[in-house]
């Protein structure tokens, strides 16, 4: 595709005092090639910048490039108005059949509503008549144009405009043209992603060899009534899957608050006041993810050859099919240290403790100690066991433990049913607030063709 220009003006209204704004792109986009049966995918570059009397710097971050507008000196109040314009320079699109414009002129990831916006994408040479145009609109994802987008096409470009447009709402542009409208296209050379390809394939064939043909000492499950001292849930959750996920999460709510590092209050309205400590440990969790790096390594090959490449869906099937099974597999690669097999067998041993403990065993160690329930609850919760354990003191009183408070308690009729519940649900919901909100932080891009804030473009922005 051709190289086009573009302008922006935003005319921003402080109610608080900004330093100014930022406009994000997503750094790749995805259209799906029905005749071939595959996603392409296409790696747009933004050149030319300008914001004429405002400063600027550029970034790349995450997936996402953003032309990051003002000074962290200079304190905007009031109104302002920002030009930006630049050159989004598209790549060839490598189908042979037809050429096609596929652009979001706005982008869903802008937070803030928007009471006018105006947009022109004008061609260097004029439309064939029987060329087609669909637009959608709406939130990520919408096939259709709820925002009845007043767009039109003439011989030279596309005009549209709406007003009142929500938050995180975008418009997106479809245009389909004869093949050899668009001539000068960047084209991106097949080279480095069959390199890419040779090497990935070389060394994943001699880590499943690896895999296959390596052999560790297995661990002896032992008879076990408390976890290992000195393991939190969470590296339970490591050793025993290999992964740092939600439950990992959960599981240490209850668990610094039986250390006495946290107190929970349950309120109507509130989610224990933990969205903070949920990120917080994420970002720990995260940290334990990096010592497979060597996953992370092959996806980041896998990646690149995805990236504006003529590769035959043949070999990428191949390639992502090792890779698959590598990560199915790759747990094989680590040999585990005496220790570790030694924590392992009594990590196990609990697990099936929890799993099939009698009554009796289940009241004598709670007469030993009135706190074994919560003890122990923590790594149920890694385990996906926390129902299974909640069943083996069914019939057992199990008194409500010191740190925590809520409405049920008002009424004396605390059952570790509820707390368990009421927590996973709780805190479940935080984690997935979380999540949701770091993956709409504009950087993924879009992966289907024909619906509302796909194609190149796109991206969002905000104030700072």
């Amino acid at each position: 595709m051709k190289k086009f220009f573009l302008l922006f003006v935003f005319l921003f209204l402080a109610s608080v005092p900004i330093f100014a704004i930022y406009r994000s792109f997503p750094e790749k986009f995805y259209y799906y090639n029905q005749e071939e049966e595959r996603e392409m995918t296409y790696v747009p570059k933004y050149t030319s910048i300008k914001t004429y009397d405002d400063k600027h710097k550029n970034e790349n971050k995450d997936g996402t490039f953003s032309i990051v507008i003002g000074d962290k000196n200079k304190t905007v109040i009031g109104n302002h108005t920002y030009v930006i314009s630049y050159d989004c320079q598209i790549p060839d699109d490598r189908i042979e059949l037809y050429d096609f414009l596929y652009y979001s002129p706005l982008g869903a990831f802008w937070n803030t509503k928007i009471d006018n916006f105006e947009f022109e994408i004008k061609f260097q040479k004029p439309i064939p008549d029987n060329s087609q145009l669909e637009v959608f609109s709406g939130e990520a994802g919408v096939d259709k144009n709820p925002l009845n987008i007043d767009c039109k096409i003439d011989s030279y470009g596309i005009h549209g405009k709406a007003i009142n447009i929500p938050p995180r709402n975008a418009i997106t542009v479809y245009v389909h043209l004869p093949e050899g409208y668009f001539v000068g296209a960047r084209k991106v050379s097949p080279v480095p992603a069959w390199i890419f390809a040779i090497i990935s394939i070389a060394i994943l064939t001699y880590s499943l060899f690896l895999c296959i043909f390596s052999v560790s000492e297995k661990p002896v499950r032992t008879v076990e009534f408390y976890p290992p001292d000195g393991i939190p849930p969470s590296e339970v959750g490591f050793i025993v899957d290999h992964s740092a996920d939600d439950k990992d999460i959960l599981a240490l709510i209850p668990y610094w608050a039986q250390k006495g590092y946290i107190t929970l209050i349950e309120e109507k309205s509130k989610n224990f006041g933990i969205k903070e400590t949920v990120i917080e440990i994420q970002k720990k969790l995260k940290s334990l993810k990096q010592n497979l790096p060597i996953c992370a390594i092959f996806y980041s090959l896998f990646d690149t050859i995805l990236q504006d490449n003529n590769l035959p869906p043949a070999l990428l099937i191949i390639v992502f099919a090792m890779y698959v099974a590598f990560c199915i597999f790759n747990g094989r690669l680590i040999k585990m240290t005496p220790y570790n097999v030694e924590i392992t067998g009594k990590l196990l041993g609990l697990k099936d403790f929890i799993k099939f403990a009698e009554m009796p065993r289940l009241k004598v160690l709670l007469d030993d100690n009135p706190e074994y329930f919560y003890d122990v609850l923590p790594y149920a919760i890694v385990f996906g066991l926390e129902d299974e354990w909640i069943k083996r003191f069914k019939d057992i009183t199990v008194k409500e433990p010191a740190w925590y408070s809520g409405n049920v308690s008002s009424i004396n009729s605390f059952t570790t049913t509820h707390l368990v519940n009421s927590l996973g649900k709780r805190i479940n919901s935080q984690v997935k607030a979380v999540r949701s909100q770091s993956e709409s932080s504009g950087g993924s891009g879009s992966r289907f063709h024909g619906h509302s804030g796909g194609g190149g473009g796109g991206g969002g922005g905000g104030s700072w």
